[in-house]
């Protein structure tokens, strides 16, 4: 299904390896979506009928999202998490991707144990054979540390302690640190791509493994080894692109500003003014571009559009960062309230930010949504990146 949406294009904005965006910090956790006024559009419909879709940490925040929109589109889907009952949990992703029209699976996994991702994956393998299946899309969403770093937000990165996030400790072990912030989210991206590709290679169609990263992997957001964590990722997607079986494709998503379960209960907290949450935690906070926050679900549905694209269209963004709120203007999609967030890197996003009076007003559609700032000016105004000439 191809759709016609004038000029906008992915490729004029499209972003190859080491961009850079206008946000400073906390993107990648999201925010809680309200708006005054919303500009809404009509979501195209996409079908994902007959293609398994498998979506790792989907009990909660985006990769719940993903889960849904994939069921919205027909897809069988195979979601992985750790809780099986509960509120976030794996059977209640199960739910809501069966009311919104897909079928899907469970797996209960701990992907920081490698024994437990072999054993994924086989039983997986054998399961797809005998429903007559193939893995079509590979997901690796799953990220162990956005509670340590929303508690150990303004900590010093030296100073940081795994047992007690908000604590400044001159005596932690940094390779604890390390661990949790770049194992189940990089080490096991790469073990689940391996895997996965393997299962690809023998199939006639190929398959897709989508990396989910973040901002982080470009601009200072919350702590040096989640950035190096994240840029890390979208380096991994351009090496399997580069090296993978033909007809095995993969590329990086980054969406924006998300509003996560994660960062609504931190909202929360703030607002209560809790005292577990630092002054620098509460100053990232109030910086927050509400107005332009992505839900979950959105994020899910740009992703189903750019699956159902023809084999051309995904060639087109093999081994780059595709960024969801470019790939909604190109494709025409919404979040669930119909609103369409913009681009963190566009002219629209600078002026709306700049000038909160014409973020309710009809003439920001004057303002266009495809026209991206050039790469060398946002390098210039980024965090760390000034220092990586």
């Amino acid at each position: 299904m191809e759709l016609d949406t004038g000029r906008s294009s992915i490729k004029s904005c499209r972003s190859p390896l080491y961009k850079v965006g206008f946000v400073r910090s906390t993107v990648a956790l999201g925010v809680p979506f309200t708006r005054s006024i919303r500009f809404r559009y009509d979501t195209p419909r996409m079908s994902l009928k007959q293609r398994t879709t498998v979506i790792t940490g989907a009990t909660r925040g985006i990769g719940r999202g993903l889960a849904i929109a994939a069921g919205e589109a027909g897809a069988h889907v195979i979601i992985t998490g750790r809780t099986e009952t509960g509120q976030f949990s794996l059977e209640a992703t199960a739910e809501r991707v069966r009311e919104a029209g897909g079928t899907c699976e469970y797996y209960v996994v701990d992907l920081g144990n490698d024994k437990d991702v072999a054993s994924f994956f086989e039983n997986m393998k054998t399961n797809l054979q005998k429903q007559n299946r193939t893995l079509d899309v590979f997901v690796n969403n799953a990220y162990a540390g956005v509670n340590f770093l929303t508690e150990s937000g303004g900590v010093p990165f030296w100073l940081k302690n795994t047992s007690h996030p908000t604590k400044e400790d001159s005596q932690s072990d940094p390779g604890k640190v390390w661990d949790l912030l770049t194992g189940v989210g990089l080490r096991t991206n790469y073990i689940c791509a391996v895997y996965a590709t393997r299962i690809m290679a023998g199939q006639g169609e190929g398959g897709l493994i989508v990396n989910v990263s973040s901002w982080g992997g470009l601009v200072s957001i919350f702590d040096a080894v989640y950035a190096v964590g994240k840029s890390a990722v979208d380096r991994l997607s351009a090496e399997i692109a580069a090296n993978a079986p033909p007809k095995v494709q993969c590329f990086t998503l980054w969406p924006g500003f998300v509003g996560t379960e994660a960062l609504l209960e931190l909202r929360n907290q703030a607002g209560a003014h809790s005292r577990d949450l630092r002054a620098e935690v509460r100053e990232k906070l109030s910086e927050m571009p509400l107005w332009n926050a992505e839900t979950p679900l959105f994020v899910g549905r740009v992703l189903a559009a750019i699956v159902t694209k023809n084999r051309r269209t995904l060639k087109s963004m093999d081994g780059r960062i595709v960024i969801a709120a470019e790939a909604a203007n190109k494709f025409g999609i919404n979040d669930e309230n119909g609103f369409r967030p913009v681009s963190f890197r566009t002219l629209r996003f600078a002026a709306l930010n700049a000038i909160p009076a014409l973020r309710n007003s009809p003439f920001r559609h004057l303002i266009p949504a495809s026209l991206c700032a050039p790469w060398w000016l946002t390098r210039a105004l980024m965090g760390a990146v000034q220092f990586w000439s």
